[in-house]
């Protein structure tokens, strides 16, 4: 065969004398793998993740590494077992059960683990195997997160391995492994290693025992002990989707902050805040006051809160120097947002925590309804109008996006009635006064020096009709007009009315003529002061239209302005359509600690409202947890109530108030019907601080033994009386019996000042007296709450419906008329007049319709150590009104507001939203995994009895070149180590091999 035919074979064969063949050899590692499971091919990680693995009753490392190396296992694959292993490749570790966390470690992108399954998986084994590329040597920290523990193995695949030197976390270190030997919330170590350029085996292995489920695997070049030390942890193979885009992230003007002082009356929810800083900003409104660049505070004090994802970290507005608790903070700004896009928002602090943006929005249309050549309007901005002189682009379009250009689905269409081409398309060379609403909405966007003038006579109008809105979206429309006709125009009003829309929110300027909820109208004449027409929460119905109609004032009789001209106005000058946006998704957590569970999107918004004497000031929250419109308890009734369950946290809670707690007699009044008859205590309504020392009262419910009403003494955590039949000789009084699951009970207990009584569906039970010289202390503070003990404790299942407070102990015959009333269908006094009839303090009937949610904020309403949450909201580029709260309870105090960027599953990092010393920043990827590729041979040569070849290097591989007689023994020849980018050229004497005599050679080049 000559030197020019193809080889039949993968072998390249040579004599001394003639051309020959190469065979470019597989990839064969120095060492195996120890554990089974597949190798990672193409920069890869293979992973086996073993479902059931049979080990629970010893949930450790030494299990789980007896088990990989049990013979059984390495019989059980997917092809024998498929149901229990599962083997994946995948880019990189970073992975969750989905049904127990949200996120892990330091990393945001997070996955379903290979193999998940939709319960809560358990007992599960994972092994991983990877081949790590190193190109410059340096120090390199490995960083390990994962529920439960972990091990880590690096070994060099030529040469000695390397060795582990630093390390941090409660792990450990040993020559080239780092692990942590038992089940635990977060392995949360690093280890610091030297690497020089090769290539590296990587092998990893975790197990999961019970409970949260997650495992991440980063890295970052240099040496990093602890988790803050650098922002630059990336998985391990991770690829940015973003190398060298540089991200804007979101600013924010200088915030500035409400406080109010510390040590105060237990505040409790973020309801609480809101009461709290108001009374602050009245008594002093100095003091409670301050401007900061960035919200990132914590109690410096004893106790300190814990830092941060943010550094640099600056004591709260109010901070005495010791350990602060019982205070709140009110926070608002103006949020830029530079360009459209995904956004991720989110706080962290210790304890409850909100973040609201007003009235996003995700994008943007307006309309110029009487464009004249030479106005100055968007390039994106539509000219649909109607009418003599009109030189738009019709009187029907579609609307586009005012940011990209992008036709939205959403057609306008004017139409004239009344008259027929009367209406006058004119240029009357009006301008926005700066800081008015039109300015701030209009000004950028649209001219509005043209005005659609008014018809001839009374009873024209213009209908502006918008076609293809989703009914399952809201919006936002504003309009303005300006003849800008100076005083004697003020006459001439346009009125603007909303038709067709299912719901809507009125959002007209201040200053704008309200003539009902749908519509408004003010002087178009002359509109210096900007005032615009504006509804938000527009939610169109089936058939995704509404009209926008235009007219001249409706006159004085129909609510309209006095003394507006009898047909003279404007039909429109400009108008903006927006798709308003919500936060979509807890996007992810904080990178040093799980979200709080209590973690939600939107702000309830139904206010259970009270009757009584004290008025709204003990509204309950709008942010409760409790479910509205629920069957009542009055027979014959569609009077509605509320129900409760224990998870639910934040439940009713309604802010402390001194009234609502007499230091006399008093009575507390609810139907109550549990949905659940647990063994163990639970509250179903409460007023008091239930911390030492303990005031106020309370009503358990005692499945077993009946209702339980306990008094406080303001002395320890001891009640106020007690009773020799209450069961165990407990604190407080029973009444009623054991306790069933759905079944409603009239429950009232009173207190005259010397004696307690609890009556159980009209019957009065035990007595309870105060022991000795000892006083009942009505609530020194803390929230009057349903469904919980006013501390968030002992939360109880439950319907509860006519909860009522006196400052007077009913008396036995006016509880048993309550009682009778509400089981009378046929009643002829309403229920309602009996309890009224007793002067009540409060009375909250419960019978609430439910609002729905507004979803512009992201809350967790409960006392944590950790708020932490992230928020997922699409913006159009504009500017939003932003706020927040924090309240702080007991305990370490801290609270951040931060913000970037979405873009996939990028890890760059969060920054304070701040307006100044905001750096541009970019994303990274982590440390490669190698894809060993085959030498491609480009030269063979034997000539002058010389042998030459030359192949390319993958940077940091080990190459041998080796010879063989019979395609089984192969004699290593050369052993060569690349650099970055290299080619090599080499070459050899035969003479000097050993091979000048050999009349058949076979040769090879393969990576080692």
């Amino acid at each position: 065969m000559d030197s020019h035919q193809k080889p039949s074979a993968g072998a390249l064969r040579a004599t001394a004398v003639s051309l020959g063949w190469l065979l470019t050899g597989t990839y064969a590692t120095a060492e195996p793998f120890l554990y089974p499971g597949p190798a990672g091919v193409d920069g890869k990680w293979g992973v086996r993740t073993y479902l059931n693995e049979g080990i629970n009753g010893a949930e450790d490392l030494a299990s789980a590494l007896a088990f990989l190396n049990d013979p059984a296992t390495a019989l059980r694959t997917p092809a024998t077992s498929p149901t229990n292993t599962v083997d994946a490749q995948v880019p990189y570790l970073s992975f969750v059960d989905p049904q127990t966390n949200s996120a892990v470690g330091v990393f945001s992108g997070v996955s379903p683990f290979p193999g998940d399954t939709p319960a809560d998986d358990n007992h599960v084994i994972t092994v991983a195997h990877a081949l790590l590329q190193i190109t410059e040597e340096d120090d390199y920290t490995f960083n390990n997160h994962s529920d439960d523990g972990f091990l880590l193995r690096i070994t060099a695949e030529s040469g000695p391995n390397p060795v582990f030197t630093a390390w941090g976390g409660p792990g450990s270190i040993s020559g080239n492994e780092m692990s942590f030997p038992v089940g635990t919330g977060d392995a949360d170590t690093r280890g610091v290693i030297h690497l020089v350029p090769g290539i590296y085996k990587l092998e990893y292995v975790t197990w999961e025992g019970g409970g949260g489920f997650s495992y991440q695997l980063t890295a970052a070049r240099g040496s990093f002990v602890n988790n803050a030390d650098t922002t630059a942890w990336r998985p391990v193979g991770y690829q940015s989707p973003i190398a060298g885009q540089v991200i804007k992230p979101p600013t924010t003007d200088d915030w500035t902050v409400y406080s109010t002082a510390p040590g105060g009356l237990l505040i409790g929810n973020l309801f609480g805040v809101d009461t709290a800083v108001d009374a602050a900003l009245l008594a002093d409104p100095s003091a409670a006051t301050s401007s900061y660049p960035m919200i990132n505070f914590n109690n410096p004090g004893p106790g300190a809160g814990t830092v941060g994802r943010i550094p640099n970290d600056v004591p709260w507005p109010r901070d005495t120097g010791g350990d602060d608790n019982n205070y709140g903070m009110r926070m608002m700004s103006t949020l830029h947002i530079p360009a459209d896009g995904d956004y991720l928002l989110g706080y962290a602090g210790d304890d409850g925590s909100r973040l609201t943006v007003s009235f996003p929005l995700s994008w943007r249309a307006f309309n110029d309804s009487a464009y004249k050549a030479g106005q100055t309007n968007s390039p994106n901005a539509t000219t649909l109008g109607l009418g003599r002189n009109v030189e738009g682009s019709g009187s029907s379009g579609l609307l586009k996006n005012v940011s990209s250009g992008a036709t939205t689905a959403i057609t306008a269409t004017y139409t004239e009635f009344q008259t027929t081409g009367s209406v006058n398309s004119a240029g009357d060379a009006a301008t926005y006064t700066g800081g008015t609403d039109a300015a701030s909405v209009f000004g950028n966007s649209v001219d509005i020096a043209g005005n659609m003038s008014y018809g001839d006579s009374p009873g024209w109008y213009v209908d502006l009709t918008l076609t293809g809105l989703d009914p399952a979206k809201t919006y936002t429309f504003a309009a303005t007009a300006n003849r800008n006709g100076g005083a004697a125009y003020t006459p001439r009003v346009t009125n603007w009315t909303l038709i067709g829309a299912d719901a809507s929110e009125y959002a007209s300027s201040t200053g704008a003529h309200k003539v009902s909820p749908v519509s408004v109208e003010f002087s178009t004449g002359d509109n210096p002061a900007g005032l615009i027409a504006r509804w938000r929460e527009i939610k169109a119905g089936a058939d995704g239209t509404i009209i926008i109609r235009t007219t001249h004032g409706v006159g004085v009789a129909n609510g309209g302005i006095d003394g507006a001209d009898a047909y003279r106005g404007y039909a429109g000058g400009v108008f903006m359509l927006a798709e308003q946006s919500e936060f979509s998704a807890i996007a992810e957590r904080s990178p040093d600690a799980a979200a709080s569970a209590a973690a939600a999107i939107g702000r309830k918004n139904t206010i259970a409202a009270n009757t009584g004497s004290v008025g709204a000031a003990v509204n309950f929250s709008p942010t409760t947890a409790a479910a509205f419109e629920r069957p009542g308890a009055l027979a014959g009734s569609t009077d509605t109530a509320i129900e409760t369950t224990a998870g639910g946290a934040p439940k009713m809670l309604a802010p402390y108030n001194a009234a609502l707690n007499p230091a006399g007699a008093f009575t507390v009044e609810a139907w109550l019907k549990p949905t659940a008859a647990p063994g163990a205590l639970t509250c179903a309504i409460s007023s008091g601080n239930f911390a030492d020392p303990r005031s106020g009262w309370l009503i358990y419910q005692d499945s077993a033994n009946g209702w339980n009403f306990r008094c406080y003494t303001g002395t320890g955590l001891g009640g106020a009386f007690t009773s020799p039949s209450a069961p165990g000789g407990g604190v407080g009084i029973y009444s009623g019996g054991a306790i069933s699951a759905g079944q409603w009970y009239h429950v009232v207990a009173t207190w005259t000042g010397t004696d307690a009584k609890l009556y159980v569906n009209g019957v009065v039970g035990p007595a309870g007296n105060f022991e000795g010289a000892t006083t009942f202390v009505p609530a020194l503070n803390g929230p009057f709450a349903l469904g919980t003990r006013a501390d968030l404790a002992f939360g109880w299942d439950g319907v509860i419906d006519e909860v009522a407070v006196y400052n007077t102990a009913l008396d036995e015959a006016t509880v048993l008329a309550h009682f009778a009333n509400g089981n009378d269908a046929g009643r002829t006094t309403p229920y309602q007049n009996l309890v009224a009839a007793g002067n009540p303090l409060a009375y909250w009937r419960l019978n609430e319709t439910a609002q729905p949610a507004v979803n512009d904020t992201i809350i967790t309403d409960v006392p944590t150590g950790n708020s932490a949450t992230v928020g997922r909201i699409r913006l159009a580029a504009g500017d939003y009104p932003i706020s927040a709260a924090f309240y702080e309870i007991g305990g370490g105090s801290s609270f951040e507001i931060f913000g970037r960027t979405e873009v996939g599953d990028a890890a760059i990092p969060y920054y304070a939203l701040s307006g100044d010393g905001v750096p541009d920043f970019v994303d990274s990827t982590g440390l490669p995994l190698a894809t060993p590729q085959s030498p491609t041979v480009e030269n063979f040569n034997v000539a002058a009895g010389t042998v030459s070849l030359t192949f390319a290097l993958t940077p940091g591989l080990n190459y041998v070149i080796e010879t063989s007689f019979d395609h089984v023994t192969w004699t290593p020849q050369a052993t060569i180590l690349s650099g970055p980018g290299q080619t090599t050229n080499w070459s050899s004497s035969l003479a000097a091999l050993g091979l000048d005599t050999e009349r058949r050679v076979l040769w090879r080049a393969r990576i080692q």
